[in-house]
């Protein structure tokens, strides 16, 4: 009997100790073993990792457990639920966060479990490249062209960038156009003709997410836009044995100028001479030497003009 009492103690003082031993190697808590580092928009995050843990924070031996994370601010896209493996961690290999944002956390959940909470780090703007297109790389004043500006990202950053592109030749701003699904397109006919090669550029101006570019320069040929002259008056005159002839301006107009343009002829300078200084009827009146003046005369050019008159 006291044999028997005995081995009951016994077996019961075992049954204790391993009561003991699985609630001290049960998971309670949750634990980052590999925290999150600074990344940028849309890049993938492949390095978090979560440890099941006993209460003593000892790592604890345990598959498929499901564990969930959540980002403290919006943005994270992925796979955020991951179970365990045989040793009790959750690697989380397919994240990525979609907003820019500093100072973001990671906490991870699991039912019955407590909680753990990842060390704070930063997501910077994704880099941009724009690229810039003409219809034509030639063109007159006066004459519409349409420029597409494509706006890119710069690895490791992914996403699409938002906002608007301003158009540029030189220095002066053309307009501005906004971007879908990462295209602006914009049309003018104001591409000066003041010298033969403009430098064109497009400027992405940046959003939430993605910073600002500038497109490499686009050299665009533009040549002057012509103006004819109307209603010269040449004078009629008497043989003087010269080839001179008296012009009159006061009714002159200059056809084509685009609306909104400041330009007026310029005869300053004007000759008239007949073709030859023979009397006659009918005889052409070659002008020269017209220019014009004004603040958008260095678009335009003049035609050299022509009339006729009679010599008696």
């Amino acid at each position: 009997i006291i044999a028997k009492k005995r081995a009951a103690a016994f077996f019961i003082t075992c049954l204790i100790s391993s009561f003991s031993l699985l609630a001290a190697i049960r998971a309670t808590q949750l634990a980052f073993t590999a925290q999150p580092t600074n990344t940028v928009v849309g890049a993938g995050i492949t390095n978090v990792v979560v440890q099941l843990k006993d209460k003593n924070g000892t790592n604890v031996t345990q598959s498929g457990v499901t564990i969930l994370l959540a980002l403290n601010k919006s943005g994270l896209s992925g796979a955020t639920n991951v179970t365990t493996d045989a040793n009790g961690k959750a690697a989380f290999t397919n994240l990525t966060i979609l907003l820019a944002n500093n100072s973001e956390i990671l906490t991870a959940t699991s039912t019955g479990l407590k909680s753990a909470t990842s060390s704070s780090f930063n997501v910077s703007k994704g880099g941009t490249t724009t690229a810039l297109a003409a219809a034509t790389n030639f063109l007159v004043y006066g004459q519409s062209i349409t420029f597409t500006a494509t706006v890119g990202m710069t690895a490791p950053a992914s996403g699409t960038p938002t906002g608007t592109v301003t158009f540029k030749d030189g220095t002066a701003t053309l307009g501005t156009a906004a971007l879908t699904n990462g295209i602006a397109i914009f049309s003018t006919n104001r591409i000066s003709a003041a010298t033969t090669n403009r430098t064109i550029t497009a400027v992405y101006a940046s959003d939430a997410n993605f910073l600002t570019s500038t497109s490499s320069n686009l050299l665009q040929s533009v040549g002057k836009l012509s103006l004819t002259v109307a209603s010269i008056v040449a004078n009629n005159k008497i043989y003087d044995g010269s080839t001179n002839a008296t012009l009159s301006f006061s009714n002159a107009t200059l056809a084509t100028i685009l609306s909104g343009d400041a330009v007026t002829l310029n005869s300053a300078s004007a000759k008239g001479a007949f073709a030859d200084k023979a009397a006659g009827t009918g005889k052409t009146v070659f002008i020269s030497g017209l220019a014009l003046a004004g603040a958008s005369a260095a678009n335009y050019s003049v035609a050299e003009a022509n009339t006729n008159v009679i010599i008696t």
